[in-house]
This record gives C-alpha cells, structure tokens and sequence, in this order.
C-alpha cells in the first residue's frame, strides 16, 4: 500500500468527525510542503485521538468535582500542555500541575517500609532482562551487584538475558539467600523515601483539595505506589483517583473506583487491546528530558533530577508537541467517538503499513524501570526470531521452556512488516500475534 492511500483510510475514518476533520485539514494547509509522512500520519491519528483523550480527562475532571489534576511525568507532558490550551475552549477552570515522578523512585521510597516484599516489584519481567537489570531497579551500585551475585552464585550470569521463568526462580532464590541484598536496599531506600516525601509535600499532594493525577495508565501501580507513600507520610489511607488512557488491570487490593479509564478497561476491550501497542504509545506521548532519578533541594525549592541522557526521541517529540498545538489550534470543538479512536488506533498500530512501520519503528524506547539498554520500538528481527513468535511457539517457550529466549517487541505488528513488508507472510504472522494476544487478554479475564 503506497502512503497515499494509507492517508486516504484515516481521512475516510475522520469524515464522521466534521469537526476534527475540518481541523486536520486547515493543519495540512498551514504546514503546505513542510509537512513529511511522520507529520501526516501524527495529524491524522494521534492529534485528534490526543485531544479526545484530554477533553475526556477534563470534562470527567469537572464532573467530579476535581479541583487541581497533577499530569505525571513523563507520559502527561503533551497532555499537560494540551490541557492548557483546551480549558478556555470547554469553559472549564481546574489547577493544572506538571509533576515529576516515576515508577523507578516510587517503588524505591516504597522499599523503605515494606521490606521483604520488594522483590514483588523488582523481579518481573520485560524486554532483555537480565541479573544486573533486576539490581539496577533497586538502586544497587556495580560493586553492591557483584556481591549480591557472589552471595546467589550468580556471578557468571550478570548480563545474561532470562526468561520469565528464570526469573522467578531467582526471585526465590533471592527470598531465601538474599541477606546483604535486603540489607543495601532498605539502605537506599531511606534516601528515597526521604527525599519523594519532601517534593509530596512541596507540590500539594498532602494538602486537602480534591485532587486526580493524570497519566497514560496501563496496570495502575504508578497511582497505588502514590497513595502508599501518602499514606505512610500522613499516618492515615490515602487513595490516589486518577484518569487514564488505558487500564489493563486493577493492583490486587486497589479500590477500582479510583481508576477511570478512557479506551481500555480491565478484562474489558480485548479485540481494542489486541490492536494496540502500549510501548509505541509511551515513546510518543513522552516528554524530552531523561526520567527522573531523584530530587534536590536548593533554597527550600525542590527540583527533579533527571537521567542525563535525556530522551533519544527528543527532536521528534517536540514535533510532536508542535502538531499537536497546531491542530489544537483549529479544532473548534471535539466531537470524536470512541468507535473512531478505535479504527484509528487499530488500523496504525494493529495493521501498519510498510512506511509507518519504518518511521515510527525506528523510535527508541526501553520497557525497563530504568532505560539501561534503548531499542527500537519495533525491534530488528530476523526469520529465526520470527519463527518463535507463531502462537504454539510463543506459548510453549513462554510456559514450558525456560531455556529458550524470546528477542520481545514493543511493537510486534511493525517488527514484522519491517521484515516482511505487507505479505500474505505478514499478514499470517500478524493473525499469529493477534491470536497469542487474545489468548493471553482471554485467559487473564477467565482467572478473574
């Protein structure tokens, strides 16, 4: 499929919604021959999915009664930006804040008083994950690994990749032989309990105003880690409301009415969640500064103290931003079903072309608490590797076969038309990830 006909799809989706249909094309004359593929396809799928999302966050917000919404770092950026310029438009007035947080130093503050449940959160899985990773996530310096790999006899196997099943049985073997490993990481948790407690405070969130956070989403814990540090900080339960593009599952013991969710819904959405890709989302709806490590305190003001790396995605991020003021600009007023945001989201990230595949691929991203080890979205793979995706590999390797390593994707569909390009080839292998992601979506739903 040429690129052009690809366009035509989202514009024939887009024709239901005179309104942002009106709007993406007063964008595309504005920009005239600046605009490349990556801006067209960004204005044609993502401004419009993004300022639904927003208005939604805001109207709901209202509704509520929320008085301030913190937008978290760094999924909330856009959000945060696209707040403020959509407010005067809806005749809505809330406080909206920009707050850095992130999941590696919330869970480190946690560590501080919920001791040997730590390796709860530290030892799962993800893309490559290997010892040193799993070390890395509790703050551990190069030295104190060596010595907890020594103490596990695990100190040939630092930078091998493990399989999730390699990866609970040194989850057990740590519960059991841990001891210097429990003691260096309620040592390095003092210092972020410490510090995330003082920067709470610093933003309002221990204060009494009702209040929302407001984020990406997925598996809630950004929101549940929260409220457990609130609630330890101020001696009383603390639930922490939040409105999110997309749930998959409520935390174990989380009070479900404190999650909102937009597109997707815990055991609910499946044929939604099958097309769509949580990593492809987060690498474009991500904020240009490195995640936040830490904080500083400097004359009584508490500043985040980010990766120096930065965001290797930095460049095409304020593009980003940049189309979406655009088209933001133009839009009179939303009036975009979820049944549109579902064939736009379904067609790029379940059925990309060729094109789409390569540009948006090619974006760097890491899955890991701490992004140790950046790769393309859609990762490189090879014919070897694509084999092991087919759903009775996948399943036995994943279930049956510790041994055996999977080369994971955080965008399956464009890792395979990167190397097949759109085949009847592609389109099997793609029916195989759609058929392994149903079985995965289905059995979860059945055990709850």
């Amino acid at each position: 499929m040429i690129p052009e006909e690809r366009l035509h799809q989202y514009n024939s989706i887009l024709k239901a919604s005179p309104n942002h249909s009106e709007a993406l094309r007063l964008s595309l004359e504005q920009l005239g021959k600046q605009a490349d593929y990556y801006d067209k396809s960004f204005l044609h799928v993502y401004a419009p999915v993004m300022t639904e999302y927003v208005s939604w966050v805001l109207k709901r917000a209202k509704a509520d009664g929320i008085n301030r919404l913190y937008f978290l770092a760094r999924d909330g950026w856009l959000m945060y930006e696209l707040a403020k310029k959509l407010m005067p438009k809806l005749g809505i007035v809330i406080d909206l804040r920009y707050i850095h947080v992130s999941r590696y130093v919330l869970r480190n503050a946690e560590y501080h008083f919920i001791g040997r449940k730590c390796i709860d959160s530290i030892c799962v899985g993800g893309i490559d994950i290997t010892f040193e990773k799993l070390m890395k996530r509790c703050a551990l310096s190069d030295e104190e690994i060596l010595e907890v790999a020594k103490e596990l006899r695990f100190e040939d196997r630092l930078k091998e990749c493990l399989s999730y099943a390699q990866i609970q049985e040194l989850k057990a073997r740590i519960d059991a032989f841990g001891i210097s490993f429990f003691e260096m990481v309620q040592e390095h948790s003092e210092y972020f309990y410490k510090s995330i407690t003082d920067y709470f405070e610093y933003v309002g969130l221990t204060g009494n105003i009702p209040y929302a956070i407001v984020d990406s989403g997925w598996l809630g814990t950004t929101a549940v880690s929260m409220g457990n540090i609130l609630s330890q900080m101020l001696k009383r339960t603390v639930k922490v409301n939040g409105y999110y593009f997309g749930i998959y599952d409520i935390p174990k013991n989380a009070d479900g009415k404190c999650f909102k969710s937009y597109y997707l819904h815990p055991n609910k959405d499946i044929s939604r969640k099958v097309r769509f890709s949580i990593c492809l989302f987060e690498t474009l709806f991500s904020s240009p500064e490195g995640m936040t490590m830490g904080y500083e305190n400097k004359n009584s003001v508490i500043k985040p103290i980010c990766s120096g790396a930065g965001n290797p995605n930095e460049k095409l991020l304020r593009r980003n931003k940049e189309l979406l003021m655009l088209y933001e600009g133009y839009l009179k007023a939303g009036d975009l079903s979820i049944g549109i945001v579902a064939k736009l989201l379904s067609l790029f990230m379940g059925s990309p072309t060729k094109m789409e595949a390569k540009l948006f691929g090619s974006l760097q991203f890491c899955d890991d608490v701490l992004e140790l080890q950046m790769q393309n979205v859609a990762a490189n793979w090879d014919m070897d590797e694509l084999k092991k995706q087919g759903f009775l590999q996948k399943v036995t390797i994943k279930f049956f076969n510790s041994k055996e390593k999977l080369h994971e994707s955080g965008w399956p569909e464009g890792s395979i038309v990167n190397l097949l390009g759109n085949s009847v080839k592609c389109r099997w292998a793609i029916f195989n990830e759609r058929l392994y992601k149903r079985g995965m979506y289905v059995r979860k739903a059945i055990k709850v």
